[in-house]
């Protein structure tokens, strides 16, 4: 797991501090630097999301998957959750790798949930 801590950061920067956490997993695995588009969206859905945790004060949180050695990326709110569940949402995600991340006001965490589908630690 990852922890990114906001405290001492500026609010403007904030968002740009997840994001470089997820940027950080796309470079690990492969993810193609010469199609950065959907990475783009990202920066522009960790803004979101930080703006939101600030101003209405409760964590929140998503998946994100990535294709290994690809440039799709993909990204689903805690509200489109399949039955609330992040570990089951995260299974049916299309992407060969996903994350959980929780975001509150002081700090995120990001968990590698899924590699090729399987749950991280499991067995194929």
């Amino acid at each position: 797991m990852t922890t990114i801590t906001f405290r001492g950061y500026m609010f403007d920067c904030r968002h740009r501090l997840l994001w470089q956490a997820l940027f950080d997993i796309y470079r690990q695995h492969s993810g193609d630097l010469s199609n950065m588009d959907n990475l783009l969206i990202d920066l522009e859905n960790c803004n979101r999301v930080v703006h939101d945790v600030m101003e209405l004060g409760k964590p929140r949180r998503f998946v994100w998957g990535m294709d290994v050695g690809g440039y799709q990326t993909a990204w689903i709110d805690e509200a489109d959750f399949y039955s609330g569940d992040a570990m089951l949402t995260a299974k049916a995600c299309p992407r060969d790798l996903t994350v959980i991340a929780t975001v509150g006001k002081h700090e995120a965490s990001l968990e590698l949930a899924t590699l090729y589908h399987q749950p991280v630690g499991q067995k194929s």
